[in-house]
This record gives structure tokens, sequence and C-alpha cells, in this order.
């Protein structure tokens, strides 16, 4: 047998897939937008306009390498647990490195191509002037290495989760703890204790990596910081794919399930509540819409916002309470935490409906099971609204929290005032309610795009991510292009601030409204020829003539 087979195969089947294309050209035409719109601003010199443009286009080649692998790598091992397919590779003479090298080389190939297409857009600012080659290369070896990082630690989450969501969460918290939860709390104990120790928290971020690959932090007083935590992220990554490679082999059979053996925790009561709890629901939603008692079952996603929330939650309050320490210092430094807070609590929010929207369809789907349903009297509409509803109802208690957080940021902003910002109340509280109508504008693009795409892409994470392209790509695009726009002519002032929210948040509404307009109307239409497999076998007709070339190149 050839030396890792499957890795072989696997990148001949990716290198003709159309993504391995699109990917670099859309990142590059992202890249050439910003690149021309800074061009632009005369009133820079060239070493500023340089700068800015090195360090835009690196955040977003640095956000790109971050989720690269809780979308590409996440579910590519629990989706082979769940077909039953990877039992049949280890029933041959192949290793656990040989599977986890070929699904870690054919998941990866995508973003490793984009990325490779974004540098040397990163190295035309050498030309203008301002970034050094030792600049432009450190930054390359930290994109690399949080590129690793975030696709091997997806890797592991999949390999050690059957449910698509669970290894999808799984694969964000192991991104969210060295990226953000070690950083933060590496400065709690700073502003606490004081002084400058326990900073080997911050080795294992990618995101300090990339600050100190920087010529500002990376001096001859810090060049050991930039190492260390280069030296970290290679260890973790080499790590998890060890761990990954060890364990397949080991957990793919499931022993518990198949030997009846339980645990101590009850995972069908956590997730589908108690017996009495099942016959009530049965009793009062079957008869009703036996879609939605099919799509409310699982207490899973509810539970897990209101864990989220509840963690977060009283973490968020105690900053709140500490905008009203008498000193400056104290209350801006709570303000700051409890803006980005929220901030983040909304996000986490739409990206927890967008993969529960994504999930109950996609899964039926490919079971068959919506093509038994549409068999029955059950219409499109009683089905498509059984699906809104069962969303509304898991998470309308975490959306009403956090509307209730931005109405006290109003609150604390507008009416008590303790950090006395005088004129600039005016713009926060704006930026606030704004906040919360965007929040609701996302949930109902979210929910109406994610069911769509649900029954258009094959896997659940595909799914995901295509209905984040759609609803918040494009806005956040626009934020970056606008605040590099204003900031590169004259700075933020507080009208500069509401001008551009506002046009954000009208541009972000009007999408959403246009996005869910689409999405509504394309699913009542296509969903049942959707589930049937016409509308699919007429796509894949389309691409007959590119099939009978591979199969000839594969027979040759």
């Amino acid at each position: 047998m050839s030396f890792l087979p499957i890795v072989e195969r696997e990148l001949r089947v990716a290198s003709r897939k159309p993504a391995t294309f699109w990917v670099r050209v859309f990142l590059v035409l992202v890249t050439l937008i910003i690149w021309f719109l800074l061009m632009g601003q005369s009133q820079s010199s060239n070493a500023s306009l340089g700068q800015m443009l090195f360090i835009a286009i690196g955040i977003l080649a640095l956000s790109f390498c971050l989720f690269a692998g809780v979308f590409l790598t996440a579910d590519c091992l629990s989706e082979e647990r769940r077909e039953g397919t990877i039992g049949l590779l280890f029933l041959t003479d192949l290793k656990g490195y040989d599977v986890v090298l070929g699904k870690l080389v054919s998941n990866s190939l995508h973003a490793f191509y984009g990325l490779l297409a974004i540098l040397p857009m990163l190295a035309l600012p050498l030309l203008i002037g301002g970034v050094t080659a030792g600049e432009f290369w450190r930054i390359t070896m930290a994109l690399l290495v949080s590129l690793s990082l975030s696709l091997t630690l997806g890797l592991a989450a999949s390999a050690f989760n059957h449910d698509p969501r669970r290894a999808i969460s799984t694969a964000l918290l192991l991104l969210i703890v060295p990226t953000g939860i070690l950083p933060v709390v590496w400065m709690v104990q700073r502003y606490i204790i004081g002084g400058s120790g326990c900073g080997f928290l911050l080795w294992p971020s990618p995101v300090f990596l990339y600050s100190q690959a920087l010529d500002t932090n990376f001096g001859p007083s810090g060049t050991q910081p930039y190492y260390f935590s280069l030296a970290t992220i290679i260890g973790l990554s080499v790590m998890a794919l060890i761990l990954t490679s060890w364990s397949l082999p080991r957990i793919w059979q499931e022993t518990s399930r198949a030997t009846g053996k339980t645990t101590g925790f009850n995972w069908t009561r956590f997730n589908f509540g108690s017996a009495a709890h099942r016959l009530m629901r049965r009793r009062l939603f079957l008869d009703d819409n036996p879609y939605y008692w099919l799509a409310s079952r699982e207490l899973l996603p509810g539970r897990t916002a209101a864990l989220v929330m509840g963690a977060c939650l009283p973490i968020w309050l105690c900053f709140l309470v500490g905008c009203f320490h008498p000193s400056r210092n104290t209350q801006n430094w709570c303000f700051g935490v409890v803006m980005f807070m929220a901030y983040g609590l909304h996000v986490a929010m739409k990206l927890m409906v967008t993969t529960e929207a994504c999930r109950r369809l996609n899964e039926d789907r490919h079971s068959g099971a919506l093509e038994l349903v549409l068999s029955t009297p059950l219409s499109v509409q009683n089905i498509i609204e059984g699906q809104r509803r069962a969303l509304w109802e898991t998470f309308r208690v975490p959306l009403l929290l956090l509307l209730g957080l931005n109405v006290i940021l109003v609150w604390v902003v507008g009416l008590a005032d303790p950090l006395r910002m005088n004129g600039d109340a005016g713009v926060f509280c704006v930026i606030y309610v704004g906040g919360a109508v965007l929040l609701l504008a996302d949930y109902y693009a979210l929910t109406w795009t994610g069911m769509r795409s649900a029954l258009c892409k094959g896997r659940h994470t595909r799914a995901i991510f295509s209905t984040l392209m759609r609803v918040m790509l494009v806005p956040w695009v626009m934020v970056l292009m606008t605040f590099l726009v204003v900031t590169g002519r004259r700075g933020f002032s507080g009208n500069d601030v509401a001008g551009f929210f506002m046009f954000w948040a009208l541009t972000a509404g009007v999408l959403d409204l246009m996005v869910a307009t689409w999405a509504e109307s394309n699913l009542n239409y296509e969903l049942r020829k959707i589930a049937s497999g016409s509308i699919q076998a007429v796509r894949e007709s389309e691409f007959s003539s590119v099939s009978v070339l591979v199969k000839a190149e594969d027979a040759a």
C-alpha cells in the first residue's frame, strides 16, 4: 500500500471541487476592495497607508484562519461516524493517522489556498512603505500556525462528538478558550494583582501572536513573547493531531451504546425532558402541528443558550456595577468590558440561532424523513410554520434577555450617566437601540435563510456557513471598509460614529429584509421539489459533461 493513501485520494477529490477556486477568488476580491479604498485616501502619507492596509488585510486573514476549523473540519469525522462509513476504513490496514491526515488535508485545502491567495495582497504594502520584510514574514508565520490550530482543534472536536451541533460547539469552545478566555483571565489578574506575571496565559492566543508580530511590539526586548507564543500554538496543534489520531480507532465504535452500558448522566432526560414532559407535549402539540412537535422535542439548544446566558450575565452585571465606581479608570475599563460582552453575546446568540435553523431540515432531508412527512396530509406551510415556532420557543427567552441588556445600557448611558459622557451619550443610545432592532431583524433573516440553506447544502456546517455569508458577511465587510475610510480621512468624532452606525444599520436592515423575503418565497415553492430530489437531479445533470471527464480521468 502507498504512503498515506487517503491523503492522495482526498487531494484529488478536493482539487476538483468548485470551492477550491471560488474561495481564493472571493478573498482576493475582498482584499482588492480594501486596497482601492485605502489607496484613494490622499490625505494620508504612504507609510501610514501601507501600515493601515497591512493591518486591515492581516485582521481579515486572521479572522478567516480562526473560523476555518469551525466550518471546515468540525464535522468531517463526526459525519463519517453518523453514516457508519468510518468503520469500513478500519477494516483495512489503515492506521488512525492515515484517516485523520486524509480528512485534515481534504478539508483544509480550501483554507490553505485562500490564505495563499491573500499573502500576495498582504505583501503589497512592502512597496508602499511603513511595513518591513521581517514584519511581513512574522505575520505570515502567525497566520499559518493560527490556521493549523483552528483546523486541528476542529478535527479533534469532530472525532470526539457524534452530533454535528456538539462538534461545532466544542470546536468553537476550544477556539474561544485560548483566543479570548485566557487573555481575559490575564487582564483580570493584572488589574487585581498588578504586575506583568502570568504572561504564559497569553501564549496560546493567536490574537496575541499576531499583535506581537508587529514591529511596534517586536523588538530587542519583545522577541521572546512572540517565539514563546509561536512554539505554544504549534505544540497545541501537534498535540491535537496526535490525540485525534490515537483516539479515533478506539472511540468510533461507541461501545457504551452497543453494550447497553450507561453513564451516570441521563442524556435522554437532559435532551428530551422527563417522561411526563414528553407525554404532555404529545397531547398538546402532536394533533395541532406534528412537525412543530418534532422540531421542538429536543431541549438541548434552548438549554445551551440558557447556560451561556446564565454563565455570562452574572459577570456582565458585576462589571456593570463597576461602571459606578468612584475611580474614572475603573469606570472606563468596566464600561468597555460591559459593551464588548454585550456585543459578544449578540454574536453568540446569532450563531446559535443559525446552527439550529440549519439543523432540522438538513437532517430530515438526508435521512429521508422529510420526504415521508411530505407524503402525509401535512402541507409545506405547516412544516415551515412548525419549524419557525420551534425556533422561537427555543430562543425567545435569551433574545428577550439580550434586549433587556440593551435597555439597561441605554439607561446607564442616557439617564444614570456615571461616566459623564455629555454629548456622546446620545450616540451610544442610538447604537444600543439600533443594536436591539438589528438583533430582531437578523433573527428573522437567519431563520428563513437557515431553513433554505439546510435544504440545499449537503453538510450542516456548509448550511451554517452559507447562511452567515448571505446575512452577516456584507454588513460586516461594509463596517470594515467604512471604518477604514473614516479613519483614513479625518479620524473619528461623535457625528462620524453616529453616521457610520446609521449607515450600517440601514444597510443591514435592508439586506435582512431582502434575504429573508427571497428565502421565504423559494422555501415555499421549492421545499417539496428539493425533498423529492428533482431539483438536485436537474442541478447534477448540468455537470454531466464534467462527471464524464472525471470518470474518464479516473479510468485512465
